[in-house]
């Protein structure tokens, strides 16, 4: 019988930078947005989603419980759903299917909510949070050390680059490059892996299930034969990364999360043969300590499930002797399940060293979902093999996925800039004058609306913190803030040579007309500087009205601000002429937030920074 006990290596996670005071915050927090069961359907209207036409009915009493056709747990806008489905056979080809959902309540579902529920399923990645990605970004690739394998299954000993590609008696390699696909769900959940195990580094695949749980092989993270320690260690956790062609720089459009909270279960611990055989208990996952901006909705896992074909997706080190760190697939049947507890599945889709941990899995047709039926694990000569997802590792991995408690965040701040970088920096000074504990969560936009990492915090009740902000780049940006309940803070924003020093205060709205009462009454030693965010999944088009000081004649122009973006516009640049007092009106396609920065370092006499926040039209 599958044991409930589990294994677990943490590290203690030191939070924050110095600013102004020395601060570390101790744990973070998981603190998530989240659209819960009783606002689904509204928030599908609400974004333009087509509910699914699908063959559904209401579900009736008397259901065997014991035997539902698919049982189903599936993270949608990061609330935790699990339900079971039961095929009815109407005969002449003709199918319907019934749901009854288990959490996060228990409740037969009639054909309206089960119509929700699954195009839910299928659809919300496609909503605002995938219009935060940004274009395709270039990182320099720093190529590996000679001796560094692209991965490990538990084979004949640890594969090295040399005996990756598998025999030729198993058929052709016609895995294919996921490419551009990789920032669409669901290969967007799928995540390289680096870590180092006893001295010598590896890739592997795992894949999100939640904002905050990665599942994968359970030997990427813990190395039974081990002769030192088997703990893996310095795992870093990329989704989506993409290679376009060997040798080319690494696209890391969600960057990477670094972690060394590693789970895996105790019979795989106590596994002694794992280099010769197939485990059905290597399986693990990694805890997260903060989220990826941008993805909120999981592939569905199925267990029990047995389809006839899969898809195995990841990221193997060679493809037909072509050295590769991108996201590839292949597709086979299913041959079988084996070991004692059924828990082995064997298939004919292609996978080699690398592919370790990546999820196996398939299109249901009746639920119009891709459903993850196991995890990756081995090759041989004979078969691909992977852990099959049952009701046996049901309850840990149910575990691991609920070890992030989840919060809904009803507040919401807005800083139209931050910079960092080149002498730059930016901090926020926050309080929590609520006698309850306050969940902080700071997400970080580049101007061109790319995610730039997030981080966490909890405020005691009537507490305050002030520390640097932590964004993932260095190009500047703005910043939104989300609370469990109201928050009041501000930036500050600094520059190191030469001295200088400004702040923005929260802004809790956003506008789509506001005015800047006051621009800087000398164009000649000061620049006005218009600087707005635009936090909406659609392009903002901006006019500004410019009303001269007294006479009051106004002139305008135009601009626009990209999905999840931002600007900083010189104005004096922007009306091609020298603007002197007079204010500005603002009126967009989008609601905003905005500030005013006056600046005199262009001048060469003084290095003076000072504004004020864009203010809402009465």
């Amino acid at each position: 019988m599958f044991t409930k006990n589990w294994t677990t290596w943490k590290i203690p996670r030191l939070f924050g930078l110095v600013m102004f005071i020395f601060l570390s915050f101790n744990q973070p927090s998981y603190a998530l947005d989240r659209v819960p069961w009783s606002q689904l359907s509204y928030y599908l209207t609400e974004n333009g989603v087509t509910l699914k036409k699908l063959p559904l009915r209401d579900c009736p009493l008397g259901l065997n419980e014991a035997a539902p056709s698919h049982n189903v747990i599936q993270v949608i806008a990061n609330t935790l759903y699990e339900w079971q489905e039961y095929e009815f056979d109407l005969g002449g080809g003709q199918d319907q299917l019934a749901i009854s959902m288990l959490r996060p309540e228990k409740k037969r579902l009639n054909v309206a909510e089960a119509q929700v529920l699954l195009t839910a399923s299928a659809s919300l990645q496609g909503l605002q949070e995938q219009t935060r990605l940004r274009a395709e970004r270039q990182l320099n690739f720093i190529a590996p050390p000679d001796n560094r394998s692209p991965g490990r299954m538990p084979g004949p000993g640890k594969l090295t680059t040399q005996n990756t590609l598998r025999s030729s008696t198993q058929g052709t390699d016609d895995r294919t490059r996921v490419g551009e696909h990789t920032q669409q769900y669901p290969y967007n959940t799928i995540a390289n892996l680096d870590f180092v195990s006893e001295g010598e580094s590896y890739t592997g695949t795992g894949f999100l299930i939640s904002a905050t749980c990665v599942l994968t092989a359970g030997h990427n993270l813990y190395w039974p034969p081990a002769t030192d320690y088997p703990w893996s260690s310095q795992m870093s956790i990329t989704p989506a990364q993409q290679q376009p062609y060997t040798g080319a720089n690494l696209i890391r459009p969600y960057g990477s999360i670094s972690s060394n909270d590693l789970r895996t279960n105790q019979n795989y611990v106590k596994e002694y043969n794992v280099i010769n055989e197939p485990s059905e208990y290597d399986y693990g996952a990694i805890i997260l300590g903060s989220t990826f901006s941008g993805i909120n909705t999981f592939m569905a896992l199925e267990f029990d499930g047995l389809p006839p074909t899969v898809n195995a997706t990841g990221y193997p080190g060679h493809v037909r002797d072509e050295q590769t760190h991108d996201m590839w697939q292949s597709s086979g049947i299913v041959y079988r399940t084996r070991g004692a507890q059924k828990q082995i599945i064997d298939f004919a889709a292609f996978v080699s060293s690398g592919n370790s941990g990546g999820p196996i899995w398939y299109y249901n047709r009746f639920s119009d979902t891709n459903r993850v039926v196991g995890i990756v694990t081995w090759q041989d000569a004979l078969f691909d093999s992977g852990v099959r997802l049952t009701s046996l590792n049901h309850d840990l991995i149910l575990k691991w996925l609920n070890e992030s408690s989840v919060s809904t965040y009803n507040h919401h701040y807005y800083i139209p800039l931050f910079l960092t970088g080149n002498n730059n920096w930016t901090g926020l000074g926050l309080t929590n004058h609520n006698n309850a504990v306050n969940d902080i969560k700071v997400e970080y936009y580049t101007s061109d609306g790319g995610p730039a990492g997030s981080e966490f915090a909890q405020l005691q009740a009537n507490g305050q913190i002030a520390f640097a902000c932590n964004p993932t780049t260095s190009e500047s940006g703005w910043i939104k803030v989300s609370a469990t309940l109201p928050l009041y803070g501000l930036a500050l924003i600094g520059n190191t040579t030469p001295s200088t020093l400004f702040d923005i205060d929260f802004q809790g709205t956003l506008h789509q007309h506001l005015i800047l009462p006051h621009l800087a009454a000398d164009g000649e030693e000061w620049n006005s500087t218009a600087i707005l965010c635009n936090p909406n999944p659609s392009v903002a088009t901006v006019t500004y009205t410019f009303y001269e000081p007294e006479k009051g004649t106004p002139s305008r122009a135009q601009t626009t601000i990209p999905a999840w973006g931002s600007i900083n516009d010189d104005l004096k640049t922007r009306f091609g002429k020298i603007l002197t007092g007079g204010h500005i009106m603002i009126d967009s396609t989008q609601p905003l937030a905005g500030f005013l920065l006056y600046d005199s370092s262009f001048s060469g006499k003084n290095n003076w920074k000072a504004g004020l926040s864009a203010m809402p039209l009465q």
